[in-house]
């Protein structure tokens, strides 16, 4: 209360209608006296409309009048003028919301998919990868596109991103659409070559969102795009020459995400063209692979050289970064050891000294530095070795381009695979036919030779699917069919439509002419064996589903009537059909209870709901059964173990690679990793020896034994390969940890941050407004903001072309706020996320609104902080930091110290202490009576600001070498690459000069005309990097007070 001196004028004060005032108690709470008093002076009572609402009385004593220059937080402290919890929440989701913090997972739990770890590793790779770009190698059926997707979240709310591409192969088009509407809320077009370049032609950088989805087939360039001669007018040729003319000029997507990136391997090809063109007009990049990285770096290298144009430049320098980034994954592999001691991380660490890549990096010497300062005997402790790892993994070469999740580290029980083989013993009409087609091809094959033989392939498994439907599509003569090219194209790399298949054909259609297609329907012994595997599963299990593969649209269309015709309800799904569509049909619909799917089918497409597949036919590809199994055995299967049922005809060469390849290999049980290259080259060469000439059946039994033992010795090599990937980008270990701690300790915004951001806001800055919780579920609201308020909020969303709100119409609306990109299935009204334009709208009015933080006191117990520090009262200070230069991070950070003890938290404990006081947090209304004196508090808050100022000195010591270490790299790289190249130009000049030529005139001045441009191409990129190398480090004050743990 104000001196007795000062009392008259203090309660005229209160009658003057205006006197803005606050509560002692409660100085958030700030009022307008209406100039309505009663009582007398020892007991008066005041009007007063606290922070926008209707007037209430309150007594003077619990007011004060609000200075032009107000007290500093630390003097309203210690005089019991504390701030209460709302502050601190408010404070803290006002850092959060501002879309910069870099340990906040704005995508965490936020989309319809469920939380994994290894899901959220390339989001924080993303976001730490000063380039910009990632390639994603996880294993298949780990949810690279969810992954994506995440990125693309984390992108929408971080940096605004508006404008995403997606790349993929034409059968997955469809996927990438359904998946980002349904799991992210994301409305993306299908669109062709043309239709993008139309759209690219109408670009607005301040429109609202837009993605598209092409396929790789569909816009990549041709041959010729670039010939001006040419003058090629294709769409895909016009859209290359845009892409190539906006290289120069701001970015035309905020993200690309290229998926079956492996495509892109090729640098001679028309797609490693399209990813070359993409990459300077695409702001973020990802790339999606399920290629395992192995040692053939030049594939690696064509992949990061798009990720990280600057740090991957030139290939001849790539082997040097992949041998110098092992002994640092090695030294980050020790770290995880409990005994592991400061000598044998200094160990790997003076091996990755002794590279020329990694000699002159800051970041190491300084590590190596101030790890030669600890007792090289005492193993470290679990906390030294947690801060040594990231700071040998911020280190690694590779880590901020690269990540790669593999299911054995994903699943701790990984699901059983159970495989059936099922030989059927053929019928006499059914051997008949088999050996007179066989005998046919292979007589074919004899006569004719040459690639033609490669089609031998095509009516052999045809055959082999199913006698039926092969016999009636030869017995009229028909041409090859789309799935059969496709086959051929997959087996062989050969194109039909450059073959002449009629005579092949015709020699077909001989064959079978007298074979009874009557006997073979009726007495077919596959199919048979078929039925008889779903009645005996459909017996046991009525209300689940089986898949069925078949190369063959034929079998496919025969096996849908035969089924029918047993009464069970089957769909076809061939390539061409809405197929996802279709599947989530069959998935719903009780009574369809077989799925047939062609092989184009398999790509792409999530069956987990199914824990039977039957392949009705086998590719002798194991890649190929690998993709269909994959189908069913990917994450979302809650089966202990999968079925396999391989149908062949016995006594045939499919007999033959089921039981001497297949099985030997055990194929079916084990998922085959890195196995594609290998297997595609070892069947394809068994392919052509089985179907091109004679061999016996003795003979086509030791042919493909002799395969599969081929096959067996590179798959041990492979899995040696596989065990020292680590060594290579490292098994990422510390990755999921941090994923994990983060969402345990809450680091990701939650409704009920959102619900306080919007009440605190309404309440302090919007007189006359309207909020209304639900009784029973807080998250539903009805809001209506004042008519500047919603004026305003209008103007915000046409500014930035964002959606409308119905907030903005004056009128009171129903909200639900939950931070979400989708609505649940119970909520109604208006949804409110992180990306709705209140939130943005209120960040940025906060933002201007520039004020002094309050103190606050806070009351909490030991339990809700996962008992981090005990019972007592602390002191404690926050701070932002913030790091700019090559990347840009910001940082929260606080220090705890006991009042009593001087005992100090602080780092990441800290940081969980503040974010548990976020949700946990209570007014202490009685810290008062805790201190002993001013002087106890002062003290402690001066030793939290040191260890602050202590800690942001060593952070930015270590994030400038970073900065320094990057910025030296790309510099060293590019003057070396100059060198060579200009030093290749010199001995060309040499040449000329001494040649004598007629032509040696014009050479020479060509010659130096290249050196010129070289020098001021050098001189550029030196340019750019030297804006880069500014670093800047800055600390901003936050929150201070005084925390009661109990």
């Amino acid at each position: 209360m104000t001196d007795s001196n000062d009392q008259a004028i203090f309660q005229r004060a209160l009658s003057v209608p205006g006197t803005k005032v606050r509560k002692r108690f409660n100085p958030a709470m700030v009022g307008v006296c209406t100039g309505k008093v009663e009582g007398d002076a020892d007991d008066l009572e005041v009007q007063v409309s606290f922070n926008g609402q209707h007037p209430e009385w309150e007594l003077a004593d619990n007011l004060e009048l609000i200075n032009e220059r107000p007290l500093d937080p630390v003097t309203m402290l210690l005089a019991g003028q504390a701030g209460r919890a709302r502050d601190l929440r408010r404070e803290l989701a006002r850092s959060q919301l501002s879309g910069r913090l870099s340990e906040v997972f704005y995508s965490m739990d936020t989309t319809n998919t469920e939380f994994m770890p290894h899901q959220f590793k390339p989001v924080l790779a993303m976001l730490e990868s000063p380039s910009q770009g990632l390639l994603i190698a996880d294993e298949v059926g780990l949810g690279k596109t969810i992954e994506a997707g995440l990125i693309w979240t984390e992108l929408r709310f971080r940096k605004n991103a508006k404008r995403m591409l997606v790349v993929c192969p034409a059968m997955l088009t469809e996927k990438w659409r359904l998946e980002l509407k349904s799991r992210f809320a994301t409305q993306a077009t299908e669109v062709s070559a043309g239709e993008l370049f139309a759209a690219l032609d109408d670009a607005d950088p301040v429109q609202s969102t837009q993605c598209f989805i092409c396929s790789l087939q569909g816009v990549r360039p041709p041959r010729d795009w670039d010939d001006e001669q040419s003058e090629n007018g294709r769409p895909a040729a016009r859209l290359a020459r845009k892409l190539q003319q906006a290289a120069s000029g701001e970015p035309l997507f905020d993200l690309t995400i290229i998926d079956e990136a492996h495509y892109l391997r090729n640098m001679e090809t028309a797609s490693a063209t399209l990813g070359e063109l993409l990459r300077p007009v695409s702001e973020h990049l990802v790339l999606l692979s399920a290629t395992p990285i192995n040692t053939k770096s030049s594939d690696l290298f064509s992949l990061l050289r798009l990720v990280d144009p600057d740090q991957f430049r030139f290939e001849h320098e790539f082997s040097a970064v992949l041998e110098a980034n092992r002994p640092l994954v090695r030294a980050t592999n020790l770290l995880r050891q409990p005994r592991v001691t400061p000598a044998d991380v200094l160990e790997e660490l003076d091996a990755a000294k002794r590279s020329h890549v990694l000699r002159n990096m800051e970041q190491l010497r300084l590590l190596h530095q101030d790890l030669s300062e600890y007792d090289q005997a005492v193993p470290l402790t679990p906390v030294e070795r947690v801060s040594l790892s990231e700071r040998v993994e911020g280190i690694n070469l590779l880590g901020h381009v690269l990540t790669r999740s593999r299911k054995r580290e994903v699943f701790k029980n990984r699901v059983i695979r159970v495989a059936t083989p099922v030989s059927v013993e053929m019928t006499r009409t059914e051997r008949d036919t088999y050996g007179r087609v066989t005998e046919a091809v292979r007589a074919f094959a004899v006569s004719q030779g040459g690639v033609e033989g490669f089609l031998l392939a095509t009516p052999q498994r045809q055959l082999s699917s199913s006698m039926p439907a092969a016999a009636m599509r030869w017995s009229k003569l028909t041409p090859i069919t789309h799935d059969q090219a496709e086959l051929i194209f997959d087996a062989f790399g050969a194109d039909v439509e450059e073959m002449n298949v009629s005579p092949l054909i015709a020699t077909i259609g001989n064959a079978v002419r007298g074979v009874d297609i009557d006997a073979l329907v009726r007495d077919d012994s596959k199919f048979g064996a078929l039925h008889e595997i779903l009645k005996q599963f459909f017996n046991d299990h009525p209300a689940e589903k089986v898949v069925v593969f078949s190369y063959f649209r034929d079998t496919l269309a025969y096996l849908h009537d035969r089924l029918k015709e047993c009464g069970i309800s089957s769909v076809v799904v061939k390539g061409g059909d809405r197929k996802v569509e279709l599947i989530e049909s069959f998935e719903k619909d009780p009574n369809v209870r077989v799925l047939l799917s062609s092989e184009v089918a398999a790509e792409g497409v999530d069956l987990q709901f199914m824990r039977v597949l039957i392949n009705y036919d086998l590719p002798w590809n194991p890649m190929k059964v690998e993709q269909r199994i994959g189908r069913i055995d990917r994450i979302g299967q809650r089966a202990d173990k999968i079925v396999i049922f391989n149908l062949v005809y016995g006594e045939t060469i499919d007999d033959r690679i089921l039981s001497k390849l297949f099985l030997r290999l055990d194929l079916f049980e084990q998922a085959l990793g890195g196995l594609d290259e290998v297997l595609g080259r070892e069947v394809a060469t068994l392919t052509k020896d089985l179907l091109s000439g004679r061999l016996t059946p003795e003979e086509e039994e030791a042919r493909i034994i002799q395969t599969a033992a081929a096959i067996e010795q590179q798959r041990l090599e492979l899995m040696r390969v596989e065990e020292h990937e680590a060594d290579l980008i490292g098994l990422g270990d510390l990755i999921r940890k941090r994923i994990d701690h983060a969402r345990a300790s809450g680091r990701r915004v939650s409704d009920q941050d959102l619900l306080h951001y919007i009440q605190d806001f309404l309440d302090r800055y919007a007189p006359g407004h309207v909020m209304r919780q639900d009784a029973t579920e807080g998250r539903r609201c009805h809001i209506r903001l004042p008519p500047k308020h919603a004026n305003d909020l209008s103007d915000y969303c046409a500014a930035r072309r964002l959606p409308r709100t119905r907030l903005a119409t004056r009128h009171e609306v129903e909200v639900w706020i939950e931070n979400h990109v989708g609505k649940s299935s119970h909520s109604q009204g208006e949804l409110i996320n992180q990306f709705h334009p209140l939130i943005g709208f209120i960040t940025e009015k906060l933002r201007a609104d520039e004020h002094e933080l309050p103190a606050v006191a806070l009351e909490v117990s030991s339990a809700k902080l996962n008992d981090h520090i005990g019972p007592g009262l602390y002191a404690f200070r926050s701070e932002l930091w913030s790091f700019s230069g090559a990347r840009t991070d910001d940082f929260l950070r606080a220090a705890f110290v006991d009042i009593q003890t001087k005992a100090t938290a602080e780092g990441q404990v800290a940081v969980d202490i503040l974010t548990s006081l976020r949700v946990h947090g209570t007014d202490c209304n009685t810290y008062m009576e805790l201190i002993d004196s001013d002087e106890q508090v002062l003290a402690c808050l001066d030793h939290a600001q040191r260890t602050l100022l202590r800690g942001f000195r060593d952070e930015s010591r270590l994030r400038r070498a970073e900065n320094d270490d990057r910025i030296r790299l790309q510099r060293e790289s590019i003057e070396r690459n100059f060198r060579r190249r200009d030093a290749r130009l010199e001995n060309l000049l040499a040449s000329a000069r001494t040649s004598g030529l007629r032509v040696a005139k014009a050479n020479i001045a060509r010659y130096n005309k290249e050196r010129e441009q070289l020098a001021v191409t050098r001189d550029l990129q030196m340019a750019r990097l030297d804006d880069a190398a500014v670093f800047a480090p800055v600390q901003i004050r936050g929150l201070l007070g005084l925390l009661k743990v109990t």
